[in-house]
């Protein structure tokens, strides 16, 4: 399945986070690093950080 682009605000625990297909320079705002979401500190750090999007993958991310 093709990842999902999202507004950060719409992350949750359990989705499986990954690397944008585009370049940071192109798409400063878009979260970069791989890996699930564990925490909800984890989601307030990616928006304190001053991101504004990530991109998801569903069918790796737990229900």
């Amino acid at each position: 399945m093709k990842p999902i682009k999202i507004s950060v605000t719409q992350l949750r625990q359990g989705m499986w986070l990954v690397e944008p297909t585009t370049s940071w320079i192109n798409a400063p705002f878009v979260y970069g690093k791989s890996g699930i979401i564990k925490s909800a500190e984890q989601i307030k750090h990616i928006i304190a950080s001053g991101y504004t999007e990530a991109y998801y993958d569903p069918a790796r991310s737990e229900p």
